[in-house]
């Protein structure tokens, strides 16, 4: 008997999403990432407006989650839990189709260079064993 795969969605902030879309991208488990907007009542922000702060929403990422919490608080990783919280989202808007799979269309780019490579690097050196793959053959 084959246990059902069962899909969950976690949208998650943390700064630029082209960095975190970039990290999750390469996870095993992780079946799609998609670059958006949340946390405010502006519906359809641009990412023009999203920077400049008029529109009240924060860069984010949706991936899954419980289970990696899960799996992260059991491992020991850090001496107290993970104090994120998961919380039902309101609203969620795709960012700009230009920002979707951003790192991996612009790797040469200097601030993907810069920036994202260095934490893609990491991620990579740090989690191998949760690696796709195809990352795996990259690294």
């Amino acid at each position: 008997m084959h246990e059902q795969s069962r899909t969950e969605t976690a949208t998650l902030g943390g700064g630029c999403f082209w960095c975190l879309e970039a990290v999750y991208n390469e996870l095993r488990g992780v079946e799609r990432v998609i670059s958006g907007y949340a946390g405010s009542s502006v519906p359809f922000p641009t990412y023009e407006q999203v920077c400049s702060g008029r529109a009240g929403h924060a860069e984010v990422v949706q991936v899954l989650a419980q289970t990696v919490m899960d799996e992260t608080n059991a491992s020991g990783i850090w001496r107290s839990p993970l104090v994120t919280q998961l919380e039902l989202l309101d609203r969620f808007y795709p960012a700009e189709g230009y920002h979707q799979n951003y790192f991996e269309r612009n790797q040469f780019q200097p601030y993907c260079q810069m920036v994202i490579a260095p934490k893609v690097a990491k991620v990579r050196q740090r989690y191998l064993a949760r690696l796709k793959r195809t990352a795996q053959a990259n690294s």
